[in-house]
């Protein structure tokens, strides 16, 4: 087992200010980039051509790998929990240190990843092809007898899933079997993206935009011709973007499609929206445009533990909101930090990770609230740990405490600023830190 003791290393934050305008952002690479997605708006991945893996760590892009692959869907759910697809059936992983292959037993290229979580994962490709990873391998769906080209792949959860490909093929998965649903337009579909199940977007070339209420599909008018249209994302209903390789940017603000400017001119590929409401597009030439929004949070509050007699955030928990029609999940940012924008109604919230009990709580928005409820999370009481895992533990929090770990950060885990660790903040250390297997 494989510990990161990611609580010694401080959160730097970017600083910019709110900004209505797309700004370029400066990157290491002149490759196309295809696909951008994130946890934060201080971990975000932007994947392309000639196998370049860039990464945000909210101030400043750096190139990470090169894998030698086309690569063409990212999908992050944690800092240590990343999914990269590409030509010839290629898929990698990586666990916040290195970049792993995977077994997909196919050479079709595939082309969008997405996931509800780190054990349940979906790709998309070429003929047909839809893949489910389920936390111990890959295996291959038949969609139809068609096989169409498939561009995109979203859900609003484990058994709320789609892929969109060419010809307006539409195919959604419910947790059982995948079936075909009927979209209303012909053109490709190349990208798709919702806020929820009741509110699910999907574009494609021609400029076609559509619309899912739950129900049906329903073409969207639109007043320009926008071309062709390769990525969309978005905070809220009110709140979507769509961009085409010819540069487009477009957004909807519930009620009509409007253009944005871009300046940078080049095409566009890829988007995607922070849980903070940040925009990241990408494109052309190793193009990143970044638009800092506003998104107003009504149900927010903080992970935390006591177990070893002193508060202090958990971090990569797994936050889950359900009810009211909604099953959102996110993942706690390094301060222990989740937010949620949602309807007023009751909601059952859920906490779990790695060492510790889920907590389960009941949680009511009204409307024009802005609720705060911090989780506590407690000891899993029938978890053991054995020597070697407090060994590795008390091994890996000298160390980080010593090279890494600012004076702010290591008042938290060394009290008495002697520089050292003790085995109970070792102990504590193991707790929260990030585990991959």
């Amino acid at each position: 087992m494989k510990l990161i003791c990611r609580i010694f290393t401080a959160l730097i934050l970017s600083a910019n200010a709110y900004a209505a305008d797309w700004i370029v952002q400066q990157t290491p690479v002149i490759s196309t980039l295809r696909s951008v997605w994130g946890s934060s708006g201080s971990n975000v991945f932007a994947v392309g051509d000639s196998g370049k893996i860039i990464r945000y760590d909210g101030n400043t892009w750096t190139e990470i790998q090169n894998l030698a692959s086309e690569l063409r869907g990212v999908y992050v759910h944690s800092e240590t929990c990343v999914f990269v697809v590409g030509y010839g059936g290629k898929i990698f992983r990586y666990n916040g240190t290195q970049w792993d292959t995977m077994n997909s037993n196919i050479t079709d290229n595939l082309r969008d990843v997405w996931g509800s979580s780190e054990t349940d994962v979906f790709a998309v490709g070429d003929s047909g092809t839809i893949l489910r990873y389920d936390g111990t391998g890959w295996t291959a769906t038949i969609s139809s007898d068609e096989k169409p080209y498939l561009w995109g792949v979203w859900g609003s959860s484990g058994d709320n899933v789609f892929a969109v490909g060419n010809d307006g093929a539409v195919f959604r998965y419910n947790g059982i079997a995948w079936s075909e649903t009927a979209s209303s337009v012909s053109k490709h579909l190349k990208a798709i993206w919702g806020s929820s199940k009741t509110d699910i977007f999907a574009v494609g070339d021609g400029g076609t935009l559509i619309h899912n209420d739950g129900s049906k599909w329903t073409a969207m008018n639109v007043s320009a011709d926008f071309g062709n249209l390769t990525g969309i994302s978005g905070t809220s209903e009110s709140d979507v973007y769509a961009v085409s390789s010819s540069g487009k940017i477009i957004h909807y603000d519930g009620a009509s499609w409007t253009e944005m400017t871009n300046p940078s001119g080049k095409g566009l590929y890829g988007i995607w929206g922070s849980p903070d409401g940040e925009m990241f597009a990408v494109g052309d030439g190793g193009t990143v445009l970044f638009r800092k929004g506003e998104i107003a949070y009504n149900l927010t509050g903080k992970v935390f533990t006591d177990v070893v007699g002193y508060v202090t955030p958990v971090a990569g928990a797994t936050v889950r909101l359900t009810g009211n029609s909604l099953n959102e999940s996110l993942v706690s940012d390094n301060s222990g930090k989740y937010s949620f924008n949602v309807p007023a109604g009751d909601y059952t919230l859920e906490a779990e990770s790695n060492y510790f009990d889920k907590v389960t709580q009941t949680v009511t928005v009204s409307e024009g609230e802005i609720m705060s409820k911090d989780i506590q999370l407690g000891d899993k009481s029938s978890e053991i740990y054995t020597q070697d895992d407090v060994d590795q533990a008390v091994s890996e929090a000298v160390s980080k405490a010593v090279s890494q770990a600012v004076s702010d950060e290591r008042k938290k885990y060394d009290p008495s600023g002697d520089g050292k660790v003790g085995l109970e903040e070792a102990v504590h250390a193991l707790k929260v830190s990030a585990d991959t297997p």
